[in-house]
């Protein structure tokens, strides 16, 4: 598999942005290769998890099985091109049994948002999720961002 993507690493030190990539745009394959662009360009700081590389790769493999050793390879090669990549479980965890959204399948990854988010006071984050889940609307919207929204602000 040809790696598109720039092995140096120019991301951290001057990003305005850590994102983190939740399954639905580490695959389809365009999708998230504009976004290791982006991230290999320096124009934000990319990370997921172990538990969003099962997801993507479930959820491809559902659909086309003959891939199977193909995704393995690919998430490797964007584990590589982003050193940092891993949110660990440690970090997020612990915040998930005070988050609530509509799809509660999702809380894995706004917890892990809130444990990357160093300008943020945790227990203030947390409470203002807490406050938002009264308002199911306005929770996903104030933490989430299409690919689409991501790349007109970087």
């Amino acid at each position: 598999m040809r790696e598109i993507w720039s092995q140096e690493f120019r991301g951290w030190p001057g990003t305005r942005y850590t994102a983190i990539l939740d399954a639905c745009v580490l695959f389809p394959a365009p999708v998230a290769d504009a976004l290791m662009s982006r991230h290999a360009a320096g124009l934000f700081a990319a990370q997921w998890g172990e538990r969003i590389d099962d997801e993507w790769i479930r959820g491809v493999l559902r659909e086309r099985p003959e891939l199977d050793g193909q995704l393995q390879r690919r998430r490797d090669a964007m584990r590589r091109a982003v050193p940092d990549w891993e949110v660990s479980p440690l970090a997020y965890e612990p915040l998930m049994a005070g988050l609530g959204l509509p799809d509660m399948d999702d809380v894995h990854v706004l917890a892990a948002a809130i444990a990357v988010t160093p300008t943020a006071s945790p227990q203030r984050t947390v409470r203002a999720v807490q406050k938002n889940r009264m308002a199911p609307a306005a929770t996903p919207s104030s933490f989430a961002v299409s690919p689409a929204t991501l790349f007109e602000a970087v």
